[in-house]
């Protein structure tokens, strides 16, 4: 298993490897023009309308009046707005303007281009709101057709820009054969990258196939969640689906609150936080319900649930890495490589609201576009490793607990005898079994330890059965707790348990308190089906230690002769043994539908 994960490993990271130097060395980078000074010299500038009506030559009046702003590069950060921006791109040098103009900003909603014309100007449309007009040349962002040569002399370019989510543009020109370029290189990456996270999706659901392993389901699911948010933030849909992307574009926010609510569940399964603190487990879901509060946020407000999501993105993967920190400190190795997974995963998110809040500006081109999706599919791959590993960890404990369930069975073979001279029943014992086996695939921890109060419960019985002398109290109590623990592992929280012991260091004979607490549960409690309560007590009276077994179940009549049978024998033997071997009495109390005390009477004095 360990071989053929790590030629997995090895063999991913090799065919990545060698990918991204065929990237970098031999497709040519034709969108490095951007920070070319020569394109600087265009003269761009920019005005913001915060109503958002203005009409193009409403825009050409503004300008003459002299309140754009000049921009001094090609590039444009401002932040989050509800405003509707205007750019406009002088065409007196029209030896610095291309065969294409582009807006490159995969995710904008809204893009309107006028270029000029003798009678006015003609209008084409982009962006994902426009999706079904939209008459630009079909890739990941805004790109429109210009014919430099054809423009009218001093009359200026205007483009039109609006969205919801961020204002953040690069302005770009292309001749055809460079745009050619951008197409070839935009569709090895991005099939690549986007084909890498489907890869992991298929891999991790086919374990869950396999090995019904649910933190493998629950991690295909963030991912497949995460591909189709991350399609959206890098403008996919527009590309593949230009006529429909309205339909995917127009849900970023709801997507990707629905990945933030599956990682803190991946990580809930994974990490098994409920069992480990429940502390965390109700902060882990109380994330879950402020994430859902941002749904209705979104129908209000764009910007304002933009930027509550943005700080989940954040906040959430945070408290997980400070959780999964806390855990590795107690020794939970599987929590390593999700350490670096989760920090770098904020690492990506911070610098992500970074930018779209314009505090922090990236250089956009198509081989900048990878850079998330690098770290992306990083994170991805650390995880599906942790997976792995935590998945084959389980395998090893299951085959081992496996194995001690049939050396436990083993045994029974052979002890059967001495068991039934205890008067333990052997459906208890199959019934155990049974429990336990069904545990081994839902959780080893707990397996485990059932079996280990299995073990101690057989080993007392086997050497009870041969014992003549007189037993301590305590000895006779850690096999009652034993036998107690395995019953409520069947019957979970119909079976409560509550001990008052305010006596100890006496002796009594083997065996005579727990046929009293067996019978509690099958002919007290568990008749009921909300089950019940068993009180064991101890006290040291004047004269004697007083035992009491104490359940509120069914009850019987003891006048009647329905009890007879063996709930009569088993108290029957109880009370010989206890009068001849000690001097001891024992007396039983119940009523119908309000439960049975036994109460057992020692002698002080009495020895081994």
């Amino acid at each position: 298993m360990k071989k053929i994960k790590k030629s997995l490993i090895l063999t991913g990271f090799g065919l990545f490897t060698l990918f991204m130097i065929f990237v970098l060395f031999y497709v040519p980078d034709t969108t490095s023009q951007g920070e070319n000074s020569e394109l600087n010299q265009i003269g761009f500038s920019y005005y913001e309308d915060i109503v958002g009506k203005l009409t193009v030559n409403d825009a050409d009046t503004v300008w003459k009046q002299g309140e754009f702003t000049g921009n001094e590069t090609s590039s444009f950060t401002f932040g989050r707005s509800h405003s509707t921006f205007w750019l406009r791109i002088p065409t007196e040098k029209k030896e610095l303007l291309k065969d294409y103009i582009a807006l490159f900003c995969p995710n904008i909603q809204n893009v309107q281009l006028y270029i000029p014309t003798e009678k006015g100007y003609d209008v084409h449309y982009s962006g994902w709101a426009n999706s079904i007009i939209r008459d630009d040349e079909s890739l990941t962002f805004p790109v429109f057709r210009l014919d430099p040569n054809n423009l009218v002399e001093k009359k200026p370019i205007y483009m039109r820009i609006q969205s919801d989510y961020s204002h953040n543009y690069k302005l770009e020109f292309y001749t055809d054969k460079e745009l050619n370029q951008v197409r070839i290189e935009e569709f090895c990456l991005n099939s690549f990258f986007f084909g890498m996270l489907i890869a992991v999706v298929l891999i991790n659901f086919i374990i869950y196939l396999k090995l019904k392993n649910k933190t493998s389901l629950a991690f295909s699911i963030c991912v497949l969640l995460l591909s189709i948010h991350q399609s959206i933030n890098y403008g996919i849909y527009n590309a593949i689906i230009p006529a429909h992307s309205h339909a995917l574009m127009s849900l970023s926010m709801e997507i990707g609150l629905l990945f933030i609510i599956s990682i803190i569940v991946f990580f809930m399964i994974f990490s098994d936080v409920r069992t480990y603190n429940k502390l965390y487990y109700r902060f882990l879901l109380l994330f879950i319900g402020i994430s859902l509060i941002d749904y209705p946020i979104c129908f209000m407000d764009k910007i304002v649930a933009n930027l509550y999501g943005h700080c989940l993105t954040i906040i959430v993967p945070l408290f997980i890495l400070y959780v999964s920190f806390r855990m590795h400190q107690e020794g939970h190795k599987d929590q390593r490589l999700f350490m670096l997974g989760w920090g770098l995963t904020i690492l990506l998110y911070t610098a992500s609201m970074l930018v779209c809040e314009g505090m922090m500006q990236i250089g956009f081109s198509i081989f900048h576009l990878p850079s998330g999706l690098i770290v992306i599919l990083t994170v991805s791959m650390i995880f599906t490793v942790a997976i792995t590993e935590h998945v084959r960890r389980l395998g090893l404990d299951g085959q081992r607990i496996r194995q001690q369930y049939q050396e436990a069975s083993e045994r029974i073979k052979w002890t059967e005898t001495a068991l039934l001279q205890t008067k333990i029943k052997p459906h208890f014992l199959y019934n155990t079994l049974t429990a336990i086996e069904q545990l081994c695939d839902t959780d080893s921890q707990k397996a485990q330890e059932a079996i280990g109060d299995f073990a101690a419960f057989l080993r007392s019985n086997i050497d009870f059965s041969t014992e003549t002398r007189l037993i301590r109290i305590e000895k006779e109590l850690s096999n009652v707790k034993h036998y107690l623990s395995l019953e409520q592992m069947r019957f979970e929280e119909r079976l409560q348990v509550v001990y008052d012991i305010q006596a100890e260091g006496f002796v009594l004979p083997p065996l005579v308190v727990q046929p009293m607490v067996e019978n509690a549960v099958r002919h007290g409690v568990t008749k009921r089906p909300e089950g019940g309560t068993i009180t064991i007590s101890i006290m040291d009276t004047s004269n004697d230690y007083v035992i009491t077994v104490t359940d509120d179940g069914v009850g019987f009549n003891p006048d009647s002769d329905t009890w007879v049978g063996e709930y009569h024998i088993g108290i029957d033997n109880a009370r010989e043994r206890l009068h001849r071997q000690c001097g001891g009495t024992l007396h039983i109390d119940s009523k119908i539908d309000v439960g049975t005390v036994v109460t057992m009477s020692i002698p002080k004095g009495v020895k081994v």
